[in-house]
């Protein structure tokens, strides 16, 4: 969510983003590799009869699981004050109308149930909520941005079902290692935010240095060259489609 709101529009998350706008990234994201995509579904852009809409788009634009938050719209960042969440009930008829839209398109998305109220209600409350999302039919539970290294431990004790942890480097949970994660109970662990940190900082660190000596000569140890941008994209493959259905070939 942060990733698309920064990258495609330079803005932060703070729900600026739209369905829409979210919906052709997510397929475009699909498009482009052949590995299951996670999708942040944000709080599904709407009440249950949005939440389903948006879950039938999701799966039609090949997205293998997604996030549901319940934050209230417009959500922000879950690294960031000031939000506001729904009540529990309302965010567990969201989870069980995207159950219902996913039974219907005979899907197997993974719907990942994420609770942002650890900010105002604590751990406990924060159980509370996850408990009840998985009653409803998440597949995997997600506390974001507790700060204590007991409370995530509290977290993996608390659930029989698979959890995801949350790692953004200067946010509020302890970056802790993988090993770590996982013998804690968590299935999934996100570094959501690591690329953009580092291409951010790549690009304004090439900038800085382009302004300041007027050339790109000195650099080339930090840059991917031309070539090997197009082994990337897989430059070669299109060339060798262009060959064969080229029209100066006899049919």
């Amino acid at each position: 969510g942060y990733g698309t709101a920064a990258s495609v529009f330079g803005l932060p998350d703070i729900g600026l983003v739209s369905f829409k706008e979210m919906l052709d990234h997510v397929r475009n994201i699909c498009d482009s590799t052949n590995i299951p995509v996670i999708a942040d579904a944000d709080t599904g852009y709407g009440n249950s009869i949005n939440t389903m809409r948006t879950i039938r788009a999701y799966i039609q634009a090949g997205a293998a699981g997604l996030i549901l938050e319940d934050q209230q719209w417009p959500k922000k960042c879950g690294h960031m004050k000031d939000k506001k969440i729904i009540e529990s009930d309302e965010m567990a008829y969201k989870i069980q109308a995207a159950v219902e839209v996913r039974d219907e398109e005979k899907s197997d998305l993974v719907i990942i149930a994420r609770t942002d109220s650890y900010a105002s209600g604590g751990i406990e409350e924060s159980l509370k909520r996850i408990k009840l999302y998985q009653k409803a039919g998440a597949d995997v539970l997600f506390v974001e941005a507790p700060f204590d290294l007991t409370d995530l431990k509290k977290i993996s004790r608390a659930v029989n079902s698979p959890l995801l942890l949350n790692q953004i480097e200067g946010g509020k949970t302890p970056i802790i290692k993988f090993n770590e994660a996982q013998r804690l109970g968590f299935k999934i662990i996100l570094y959501p935010l690591t690329s953009l940190f580092v291409a951010a900082q790549g690009i304004q660190e090439v900038m800085t240095y382009m302004i300041d000596n007027k050339t790109s000569v000195g650099m080339e140890k930090d840059l991917m060259d031309l070539k090997q941008l197009n082994e990337l994209v897989n430059l070669d493959s299109f060339y060798k489609l262009e060959k064969q259905y080229s029209s100066r070939r006899k049919f």
